[in-house]
């Protein structure tokens, strides 16, 4: 069975939901999968899978860890402000993207 030694604490299901229960189960299957799969990969793509599963766990703790920040929080929670009072400036994700392929093209024809 797959074990992530990053992980703080063991998972039990002992007194816990039955939602609980039913997602432990589902991680347990999910396992078997990852178990599977391992087996069929090279030493190289191996190395790769556990490049990925370290960023993933990284990053997890990097999340956990910004919520302690207070003038991360207190900048959050202003903009969060300004969104619901619609005081906020909005981009729409095609304005930006034009803004940025024609600011590319600007650039690269500088340099020739």
């Amino acid at each position: 069975m797959l074990q992530f030694r990053f992980i703080k604490k063991p998972f039990s299901i002992k007194n816990k939901s039955k939602f609980a229960k039913k997602n432990f189960m589902s991680i347990t299957n999910v396992d078997k999968q990852i178990d599977s799969y391992l087996s069929q990969l090279s030493i190289t793509q191996k190395k790769t899978v556990l490049m990925v599963v370290k960023t993933i766990a990284l990053a997890h703790g990097e999340y956990d860890t910004i919520w302690e920040d207070k003038e991360f929080v207190m900048e959050m929670d202003k903009r969060t402000e300004e969104y619901e009072n619609g005081t906020a400036k909005l981009y729409k994700f095609e304005d930006m993207k034009k803004k940025a392929v024609a600011n590319y093209k600007a650039k690269s024809s500088r340099k020739k």
